[in-house]
């Protein structure tokens, strides 16, 4: 495990610090670089896709990038001591670093076919044109990474040097919990700073602006068990969950909606009794919620809500006891380190007029012929970054909509266009 520290900048950019738009002669040989390198590109995502990495087994993976990497001439090439995995081309001037963000993990194949097989198929079969590699991870997002990290290198071979510092990072265990642990650790124990980020999940090669955040609460009553032949023994906690249950939809109809977000959700996803027989009063009942949060309404409104809703059932049964709290969880890395995180993933939305929006959305409509403003309905790491105050953008190959299927898979024009992008992008704001 190589340990190596990290080109810093500052973590709040100015408009005009990075450089122009590429000229159309400089994003057109990187457009024909990507197209002679294309088998390359596509064979690294099928040697990506062929490697299991399910969320705190990624192991394997993070090797295989960071040798990839190293083969591919960055000037670092880092895996942590947490597990992920990074690597940086450093600028002439180095005052600025644009980071590129991907997770590495993937979810269970489920009942997923040949989930590692990374085979080339015609895209019809899912109701797509051209052909695709299927398998797990494809578009949650082995496509993303293996892209971001061939962008860096074609922006690099056609301009020699560049000016400003590139990072690309490819996190773990981001599909085993909320919180962010990857891209926490990488700002605060390896000291990862940028002055722009770019996340590469799936976006269908549209610009998504943000998203929004998502926490687990949890609402749990107390009771007092008692033997089921003589309920009036016992307090039921189930009893009262189930009033709060049915009173909780006079809350989520109060929420307030973002002009692009939208509206939050509030959604009861689970309840647990204990002892759990059937024969006893529940001395406990928890209550899990699913929330969906935008940056004007967040968690401290919604748990003094559910604070207040309880209350307003204690008034009228003294015997109901319950408290809510956001739901931790304890992890531990492929590596062996072991931490405990909320399960809280942030919201965030970044303005159209930001620096890096205008450039992408010029470069990727050069490349694409398009370029749509659009949204992520999942989280992702780029809300930490943007809590950093760190202008946040998403640009991704792969739809939304295969992510965690039977039927994941990627257009292999996707993996290149995205390919293309990515090179651009650093042309322009790396110089």
């Amino acid at each position: 495990m190589q340990t190596v520290s990290s080109c810093r900048a500052t973590a709040s950019p100015r408009k005009g610090d990075f450089e122009m738009l590429p000229s159309l002669e400089l994003l057109s040989r990187a457009e024909t670089m990507v197209e002679r390198r294309g088998e390359e590109i596509v064979s690294f995502l099928q040697e990506a896709v062929r490697i299991p990495s399910v969320s705190c087994n990624e192991a394997q993976i993070v090797e295989f990038l960071r040798a990839k990497l190293v083969s591919l001439g960055f000037d670092q090439a880092v895996v942590d001591k947490m597990g992920n995995v990074y690597g940086t081309i450093e600028g002439t001037r180095g005052s600025k670093t644009l980071l590129y963000n991907g997770h590495v993990d993937h979810v269970p194949p489920g009942e997923m076919a040949e989930p590692y097989s990374a085979k080339i198929i015609d895209g019809q079969i899912f109701g797509v044109k051209g052909q695709v590699v299927y398998g797990r991870a494809s578009a949650d997002m082995k496509s993303g990474v293996v892209s971001m990290i061939m962008g860096a290198s074609v922006a690099r071979e056609i301009a020699g040097e560049l000016k400003e510092n590139l990072t690309v990072t490819g996190v773990v265990m981001e599909d085993a919990t909320p919180g962010h642990p990857g891209p926490k650790y990488l700002v605060e124990k390896d000291g990862l700073r940028g002055d722009a980020a770019i996340i590469t999940e799936s976006t269908n090669l549209n610009l998504n602006l943000g998203h929004r955040g998502s926490s687990l609460i949890l609402v749990r009553f107390h009771g007092k068990s008692a033997h089921a032949s003589d309920p009036s023994r016992g307090v039921n906690a189930l009893h009262h969950a189930s009033k709060f249950v049915a009173n909780f939809e006079s809350i989520r109809n109060s929420f307030p909606r973002h002009e692009v977000l939208g509206y939050p959700t509030a959604a009861v996803t689970d309840v647990k009794v204990y002892p759990g027989a059937l024969n006893v009063i529940p001395e406990r009942c928890d209550v899990f919620i699913d929330f969906r949060y935008t940056p004007e309404y967040r968690m401290k409104e919604l748990i003094g809500e559910i604070e207040t809703l309880i209350s307003r059932l204690k008034a009228e049964d003294s015997t109901v006891n319950g408290e809510a709290s956001i739901v931790r969880k304890h992890l531990k890395s492929h590596t062996g380190l072991e931490s405990e995180t909320e399960s809280v993933n942030l919201p965030f939305y970044t303005s159209p007029n930001e620096e890096v929006v205008r450039i992408s959305s010029r470069v990727l409509s050069r490349v694409t012929g398009k370029a749509e403003l659009g949204k992520w309905t999942f989280g992702t790491d780029g809300a930490y970054f943007a809590s950093l105050g760190i202008p946040t953008i998403g640009i991704g190959p792969g739809e939304e909509r295969f992510a965690h299927t039977a039927v994941e898979h990627v257009k292999i024009s996707d993996l290149l266009d995205a390919t293309k992008v990515y090179a651009g992008i650093n042309l322009a704001l790396c110089g």
